[in-house]
């Protein structure tokens, strides 16, 4: 089983020159949004941030989980995956951003699943999918585990759900 830690952090508490260099996965709050995300994305996160400035309504809050520097490939393919993760989370729980047009690239597990039976992604930090303006850091951590099953993926997830824990994607 490979494991992959993600520590989410409120965004004004993330200094300038940490996010200079940053690589990683976030999660955007904008306008007047309370049950809902704006947008989940990934990437070189400053460059990406002051692409979004002109596309969303002030004020911008949000989290971010920074998974490496810019030069990492391997950061970047890991923060592709936590954004196709979180997107599919958001979705089964009813918190898909309205500005998300299509699921993040899961077909990048694959390569995980060449070696290993398992997944397991560990979410801790802020809970991103909640509005930062009540955010908490998570009393728990939010585990969720990728299963291979034929060609799909199965997700098994403890993040706080109205419908059910377990989901098939």
């Amino acid at each position: 089983m490979v494991s992959i830690s993600v520590t989410f952090q409120r965004l004004p508490d993330v200094k300038f020159d940490r996010l200079c260099y940053a690589v990683g996965a976030y999660v955007l709050w904008a306008g007047k949004s309370i049950a809902k995300p704006t947008y989940i994305g990934e990437g070189d996160i400053l460059p990406r941030l002051l692409k979004h400035r002109g596309r969303f309504p002030r004020p911008i809050d949000g989290f971010v989980a920074i998974l490496g520097e810019h030069d990492s490939r391997t950061a970047k393919r890991r923060s592709e995956i936590v954004e196709a993760v979180l997107l599919e989370i958001a979705d089964r729980v009813d918190r898909y951003p309205a500005h998300n047009r299509r699921g993040g690239k899961l077909a990048y597990l694959n390569k995980f699943f060449a070696s290993h039976a398992t997944v397991k992604f560990v979410f801790d930090g802020y809970d991103p999918l909640l509005e930062p303006g009540t955010a908490k850091p998570m009393k728990a951590k939010r585990l969720v585990r990728i299963i291979e099953v034929g060609d799909h993926f199965g997700a098994e997830h403890n993040w706080q759900t109205r419908r059910r824990r377990q989901t098939t994607y």
